[in-house]
């Protein structure tokens, strides 16, 4: 080890953290580069708390950042996908997004979510051995099995002064989930989107519930993918879009096929409406559609005739369908004049 990458290490791993700070001024991009990446990175991340807090320096917060790749790349448990970098995967399937949280991220926002993640699937108590002031201002999304939600993750999850997207996966039903995941969506200030994914849903009526009684801005998409919609689950999907608790909502492979013409047309009062991989070949929409962003992606459909009623649309997606030069025909001159305030339109491999 050279006398400067020991010196970097010495620095790194022991000065004072506002000792640092008071000395980046000074230092060469490379003798810089050499401290972050032997800091832990609990110090590092309060180090850059600091910068932030006294005057941003983008120079010194692009350095952390490429840190943070250093490390979240090197994490073999990082599982990207397309709410995360697309440096590495893209999502070129997927023309009209449910989040907006849109890639590419922060490194360090995907570095510091993944260990909340990991706290949240290994801590039985609310006291940790990272302290939270880490996360505030760079955890926005938090994926959690059903079972990992608890009294005390969901505590947790409320001390997140960020918090915009949870997504819930193979959960299953139980009082004591729905409690938990009610707390959750009825307390979480900065909650706008939640997903829930490979599971099966008898009911609805708590996430209902949760939804009317939130005194918080409404959720702007409540997403289900891959659902088994079982008992009354399907009429509480239904009730919960009349209630207008929700402005968007995205399903993907969750509606009953016998049961997708009928729905899809009762969610044309949402802002957002992102409806895919579903057979929808004899769907239509009811004259006065309100939807502004509408995905129909993956369907089966081979007329879109309807949609000369969705005269509000901004954006519209119909790719992956089977369309034909009929259908296409009909939409380019019978639907698209109807659409005055559309600027994307997406028609992919159909």
């Amino acid at each position: 080890m050279t006398l400067l990458e020991l010196t970097a290490q010495v620095v790194g791993q022991s000065c004072d953290i506002e000792d640092i700070l008071s000395c980046i001024p000074f230092l060469s991009k490379e003798a810089s580069t050499r401290i972050w990446r032997h800091m832990k990175p609990a110090r590092l991340r309060d180090l850059e708390i600091l910068v932030m807090n006294a005057a941003p320096d983008t120079a010194v917060l692009d350095e952390f950042e490429q840190q943070w790749e250093a490390w979240t790349v090197a994490d073999a448990s990082v599982v990207f996908d397309g709410h995360e970098s697309s440096r590495y995967f893209g999502n070129e399937g997927v023309f009209i997004g449910s989040s907006s949280l849109v890639p590419p991220r922060p490194f360090r926002a995907l570095y510091w979510e993944r260990v909340f993640r990991v706290m949240l699937a290994t801590t039985t108590t609310t006291t940790t051995t990272t302290p939270m002031h880490l996360f505030q201002n760079v955890v926005y999304e938090v994926k959690v099995r059903g079972n990992e939600l608890t009294t005390d993750s969901v505590g947790l999850l409320l001390a997140l002064t960020t918090l915009h997207r949870v997504e819930i996966h193979h959960l299953i039903e139980s009082s004591s989930f729905w409690t938990h995941a009610s707390s959750l969506v009825q307390h979480s200030s900065t909650l706008r989107e939640l997903c829930i994914l490979h599971s099966k849903l008898s009911s609805l009526q708590p996430l209902l519930a949760a939804l009317r009684a939130r005194k918080h801005p409404i959720l702007s998409m409540l997403e289900f993918v891959s659902i088994t919609l079982r008992g009354s689950a399907f009429t509480d999907l239904v009730t919960l879009v009349d209630a207008h608790v929700v402005r968007g909502m995205r399903l993907t492979n969750s509606i009953p096929e016998d049961a997708a013409s009928i729905f899809v047309p009762a969610v044309t009062s949402l802002d957002t409406v992102l409806v895919q991989h579903h057979d929808l070949n004899d769907l239509d929409m009811p004259p006065f559609c309100r939807t502004t962003r509408l995905s129909l992606g993956s369907n089966a459909l081979s007329s879109v005739s309807f949609l000369s009623r969705c005269v509000h649309l901004v954006e519209l997606d119909v790719s992956h369908n089977d369309l034909g030069d009929a259908s296409i025909s009909t939409l380019a001159a019978s639907c698209l004049p109807q659409m005055p305030k559309l600027t994307k339109l997406f028609v992919f491999n159909c």
